[in-house]
């Protein structure tokens, strides 16, 4: 209903709809890329190329979905790239020395510690995130480049390739795990009192 998207009733169906388009225009930007897309070419509708554009989006989509909590409390975050980088690096390196589950957790446990240096320097050094998070990603991107020695480890674990290659059908399993994800971040955002309390500090932080 209009009411429930924040949309007076009075108003006519043009300001209406032009309000829409203000606040969706990513979405509809893209629909219409989509659209046009699909017109010109006769193979980007293919479950091919469907599955691996799926595939695609599904590792910056999971990574934007921890990004947007930190959004919504008034924060930012510039060294989620070195994060990864170096998330990545300790998990090719210890992949071919132990299980593939192993690895993942070392992968986790490695990108948590990264995540709460980043939040100490920001809550006890008082340092603006905006510039802390700037630093600690050359810091990340630096120990990344260290620990391969400027070069490329490759994965050459069959089980972990599977993993990450798996699907449902055309549907990556990664475009799944995406998705639950992100209903689980709007729940956790919109039904939890941790989630009221990171909007509420987002809004106005002094006042909440």
């Amino acid at each position: 209903s209009t009411v429930a998207i924040g949309l007076p009733r009075n108003q006519p169906w043009y300001r209406r709809a032009l309000n829409l388009l203000g606040k969706y225009y990513i979405v509809v930007a893209t629909a219409i890329l989509v659209v046009y897309l699909a017109a010109s070419t006769s193979t980007f509708l293919s479950p091919g190329n469907i599955s691996n554009l799926l595939l695609q989006v599904s590792f910056a989509g999971i990574v934007a979905i921890g990004m947007t909590i930190l959004i919504a409390a008034g924060l930012f975050d510039l060294s989620v790239a070195g994060i990864a980088a170096v998330s990545g690096v300790c998990l090719a390196i210890v992949l071919p020395h132990s299980t593939v589950a192993v690895a993942i957790l070392v992968a986790i446990g490695v990108g948590a510690i990264l995540g709460a240096i980043n939040g100490l320097v920001v809550t006890r050094m008082r340092i603006a995130a905006f510039i802390a998070t700037l630093g600690t990603f050359n810091v990340f991107l630096a120990i990344a480049f260290i620990l391969t020695d400027g070069g490329v480890i490759s994965v050459g674990s069959t089980a972990f390739r599977q993993i990450v290659m798996a699907k449902v059908g055309i549907v990556p399993v990664a475009f799944i795990v995406l998705v639950v994800l992100a209903v689980a971040a709007h729940l956790l955002l919109s039904r939890t009192y941790f989630g009221r309390a990171v909007r509420a500090v987002g809004s106005n932080e002094r006042a909440a």
